[in-house]
This record gives C-alpha cells, structure tokens and sequence, in this order.
C-alpha cells in the first residue's frame, strides 16, 4: 500500500512538473503599473494560466537579455535579473513617462507525445504545424521542440506619457503596442501589431487577456489581419496580457524539429 501511495505522488509530481514545463503562458508581472518618481517596485516572471502561475525558475541559466527603455535611455539589466534564480527584481525609475521592459529567454526543450503536441497546436492556433505533420504523415510522431521567450511589459511613472510604448526591439517575435494603455479611457480600443522577423505576422491567432479584482479571469481570442494587427476593447480595468506562439519547422538541429517563439505583453488600465 505504501510503495503504491509513493508511487502515485511520484506520478502526482511528474504531472504537476511537465503542466508547469508545458503552462501555456509566460509573463512579467510588476507589482504596480502606475508609479510615482523614484517609488521602488519589484516585478517577477511567471509562467500558467489567467494571470495565475509559478515563479519561472532557473533565471540565471535561462535568461538571454533584459532590458529598459524610456524615452531619455535604454539600460541594459540582465544583470540584475540573474542575480537570483527566481527572487523579485527590484527596480525604481526616476524618469516621469512610460517604461517598457523587454525580456529575451535562452532556448529550452520540450518533447511531448504525439496527442498532447497536436492538442497544443490546436490550442493555440498554430496551424501551420499542424497542416504540415497532417500533410507529411507525422500527427502520430512525438515532437522534439526548442522555445523560448519574448516578453514586455510597460508600466507608467507620474501622469505624462510618452511615445516609448511603441518602441521597436528587434525580438524575433515581437508584440507592439500601437496605442499607448496610459493614454486609453474605459471602452476604448487597443491596437498591438504582431511582428515576427520584423514582418507583420498575419493571420495568427492571438489572445488577450483581463484580471478585475474580484472578478475571473477572462480571455478572447482575435486574429490578426494582413498587417499583423488586432484591437480589442479595454471594456475592463484591471491586468492586461496580450499573448501568442509561433512555430516554424527547423531542419539544421539534430535534437530538435520545432523551434517555438513565445511572445507576450503585460500593462494595467
């Protein structure tokens, strides 16, 4: 009785570790959006579902680059981000406006079985994979995947805003706002244009994401037109994520068959 109990928290842990692993979303949350000059914040990296989710370990290993913006300097702080592997990065900017950090990921892998990969692509709306193991006979092949991350998030000092909100970093993938949160009232439109290469991404499924105090959480998926852009409205205040995978075929890697990029934008309203 006492091998099987042991047994079934192995199996209970192995589960619990490969959901974490395979959470479908990753994101920087600050502690608050809206700051004043000089005020401290702290904001970690999360990874799971509806704003809910585990700390992302492994920092250290795991980081490519981090980086600030703002409309007087762009600073690099990949430093301080790996100074742990996982403890809250704090920061305070004295500069009135808005402030947009950027977060790159280090390649990782992932191997599923074949019907949880192709649930995945269904999921998240990344049909060309799908058509392509469908087309070449492989929906029943495991799947051998590199992905790594994208991120932003833009948080507001004082009450003026500012232009750095659309500011182009040059990811692979990329999420960028063509409207600045700060400057939105309720029910008006977001626009985020999808880039990845530098080119409009079309066609691509694409979520947004609301957190209210009190309220669940919910999202709505869009696609985005022959500019690679949506809009959705900002009909609630609260926490906003703007997220999506892309994934393209690799054939120069012997470890892997898929390269996956996550991309994922973070603001408050």
């Amino acid at each position: 009785m006492k091998k099987k109990l042991i047994a079934c928290i192995a199996l209970f842990i192995a589960f619990l570790s490969s959901s974490l692993l395979f959470a479908h979303e990753f994101w920087i949350m600050p502690s608050k959006f809206r700051l004043q000059p000089d005020e401290f914040f702290t904001l970690n990296f999360y990874v799971g579902e509806d704003f809910n989710g585990e700390l992302w370990a492994k920092r250290r290993e795991r980081t490519a680059k981090f980086t600030h913006f703002s409309k007087r300097r762009q600073e690099d702080l990949t430093a301080l981000a790996i100074k742990s592997d996982s403890g809250d990065v704090v920061l305070k900017f004295n500069t009135v406006g808005t402030h947009l950090l950027s977060f790159e990921s280090k390649n990782s892998f992932i191997g599923l079985d074949a019907a949880k990969f192709n649930n995945y692509l269904k999921e998240d709306g990344i049909d060309n994979i799908y058509d392509l193991r469908k087309k070449t006979g492989t929906l029943t092949k495991n799947s051998r995947e590199l992905y790594r991350r994208c991120v932003k998030t833009l948080v507001q000092v004082g009450d003026k805003t500012d232009k750095i909100y659309g500011r182009t970093i040059g990811t692979t993938l990329e999420i960028v706002p063509l409207k600045n949160p700060y400057d939105l009232k309720l029910g008006d439109e977001m626009w985020v244009q999808i880039l990845y290469e530098g080119k409009p991404l079309t066609d691509k499924l694409v979520v947004a994401w609301n957190k209210s105090q009190g309220v669940k959480t919910r999202h709505q998926q869009y696609r985005t037109d022959k500019k690679g852009k949506i809009r959705f409205p900002l009909d609630k205040k609260g926490d906003w994520m703007v997220s999506l995978v892309q994934m393209v075929p690799i054939s120069d890697n012997t470890k892997a068959d898929y390269q996956s990029l996550w991309g994922d934008l973070t603001f408050g309203f």
